[in-house]
């Protein structure tokens, strides 16, 4: 016999019950037209998602395009159950109650797990608008409900009549079957697509999660790709020879390269006394291979080698990492110097969106939070990114394209911030700068010839280190641009002119004296 106490309780159930169905329509409706009541975006760091493009963000959007329908069938399906409810009710039968708790439990799964697919399964994360907050507190609720019926029942199940046994195994199997199709389905459609993720994310959880402390020193020098500072002397590998110079502006030709091959620099990287670089031709295969060259004893070995136009590669954690089909390959440099011991690192690479600022901000430098690939030679302090920028064509409304550095007219650039905290112009009239040390070098041009000047990273304590006298002739095409390289206390800037070839000059940072040599 039930008490008052019972028939009021379940009569607040009702009420709640018929709130459920309500909101479980408007849901449904939602899904059925298709409209995203919840937004998600993807878990995975900025630059990762971006270069993994066709893996993690297409696997997302495929996700919220299935789990929504099969959502949908799960959101019908507890309608059902709780419509049902309301019969058995009707008829006096205590299975309604059962349905009951059957129907709430099912309105929560559904949205937990139309949640839970997309961050466990979809690699996604919930943004929290308004939206969010309401569906979290309505689950919340849906949930608390539920168990708060359960136990109501299990306290007072004396109260309720026996149903026959039959009549509740064919009822559970019911809905139980409605979440083995739901698993089912969303199987068959993404499966395959979330084993691609799974096996790409496994790489990315072994790649190191901080700034490359090595490749901040010298941002900038990795960045120019020909040359590296290194125990007080800076290595430039150009034409046929890998020269260096040490801090008094004394040049050394320490290796010369044979046959008909040539240097084509994508990087001069450093590791337990070895360099390594790219050229062109090194066994006259028409080919670009990765040598390494002894410091100790000037010998040199071919590492890798492949037909491809470009040969990214770079060296971080004694792991020589190079980009080879839409996957990045490693080769344990304390291990072996064969490639035929190299192992996957990386893979499922957008090729569109991969090129040298790219591979250096990834592979090199390891920031992720942000993605600079509009920038042409973007370089790095703490994760901000610096970059020329064309101010004057910008204030006339053209489209933005990369700048390049032949100047007419030096006031029309300047380096920009672009940070977490927003932009900011650090210089204006300048035509090529050089990160070192957590301190910007630049080159600013004027009408007889170019300022070599330094400031910190937020564009303060200006100083001018010299002036580098440059008759300048002006012609319709071509004209002039500069590249500085930095080491510890000296520099080498390069002016090159279309008509004129180009003059390296060495030049002390200390004292600003300067002298013509050639590498």
């Amino acid at each position: 016999m039930r008490t008052k106490q019972t028939s009021w309780y379940l009569d607040i159930q009702k009420i709640i019950r018929g709130i459920t169905i309500f909101i479980c329509f408007i849901a449904a409706l939602t899904l059925k037209n298709k409209e995203p009541f919840l937004l998600f975006d993807s878990r995975q760091p900025n630059m990762n998602d971006f270069l993994h493009d066709y893996v993690f963000h297409f696997f997302l959007d495929k996700v919220s395009l299935y789990v929504p329908k099969a959502t949908f069938v799960l959101v019908i399906a507890t309608i059902l159950v709780l419509i049902l409810s309301y019969i058995f009710d009707h008829y006096g039968s205590d299975m309604g109650y059962k349905l009951h708790i059957c129907g709430m439990a099912m309105a929560t799964l559904s949205g937990v797990l139309y949640i839970l697919v997309h961050v466990c399964i979809g690699y996604g994360k919930l943004v929290m608008n308004v939206c969010a907050w309401i569906v979290l507190v309505l689950l919340l609720g849906a949930a608390f409900i539920t168990v708060h019926s359960f136990i109501f029942f299990i306290g007072r199940k004396d109260e309720f009549e026996k149903e026959s046994t039959a009549l509740t195994v064919t009822i559970f199997l019911i809905i139980a079957g409605c979440f083995i199709g739901y698993s089912a389905y969303l199987v068959k459609n993404l499966g395959k697509d979330y084993k691609a993720c799974y096996e790409t994310n496994q790489y990315l959880k072994e790649h190191p999660t901080d700034i490359n402390e090595d490749a901040a020193y010298q941002i900038g020098n990795i960045v120019k790709l020909d040359a590296l500072y290194l125990d007080g002397y800076i290595y430039f590998a150009t034409g046929k020879n890998l020269s260096r110079i040490d801090s008094k502006g004394n040049v050394e030709i320490i290796y010369t390269l044979p046959n008909q091959s040539i240097f084509y620099t994508a990087a001069i990287q450093h590791y337990d006394g070895y360099l390594y670089m790219t050229c062109r031709d090194f066994n006259e295969s028409r080919s670009n291979s990765i040598i390494q060259f002894s410091l100790e004893d000037g010998t040199v070995k071919e590492i890798y080698t492949n037909n491809v136009n470009y040969l990214y590669f770079s060296i971080i954690d004694g792991k020589l990492l190079y980009e080879y089909l839409y996957d990045v390959y490693c080769i344990d440099l304390d291990k072996s110097f064969d490639s035929a011991d190299a192992t996957l690192y990386d893979k499922d690479l957008d090729s569109l969106s991969l090129d040298r600022e790219i591979w250096i901000q990834k592979y090199v430098y390891n920031y992720l939070d942000d993605v600079y690939w509009l920038y042409k030679d973007i370089q790095f302090i703490d994760g901000s990114g610096y970059y020329i920028f064309d101010r004057v064509a910008k204030e006339q409304g053209y489209e933005y394209k990369a700048p390049d550095k032949y100047s007419y007219n030096a006031n029309c650039t300047l380096i920009m911030v672009k940070g977490k905290s927003g932009t900011d112009y650090i210089a204006e009239g300048v035509v090529d700068f050089n990160i070192f040390d957590e301190t910007i070098y630049y080159v600013s041009e004027t009408e007889t010839g170019y300022n070599i000047l330094s400031c910190d990273k937020n564009g303060g304590n200006v100083s001018l280190i010299t002036s580098i006298p440059v008759d300048f002739v002006y012609e319709e095409y071509g004209g002039y641009y500069t590249d500085i390289v930095i080491g510890d206390g000296f520099m080498i800037c390069t002016v090159t002119a279309a008509h004129d070839n180009f003059h390296r000059y060495f030049i002390d940072i200390e004292t600003g004296d300067i002298k013509e040599i050639e590498l």
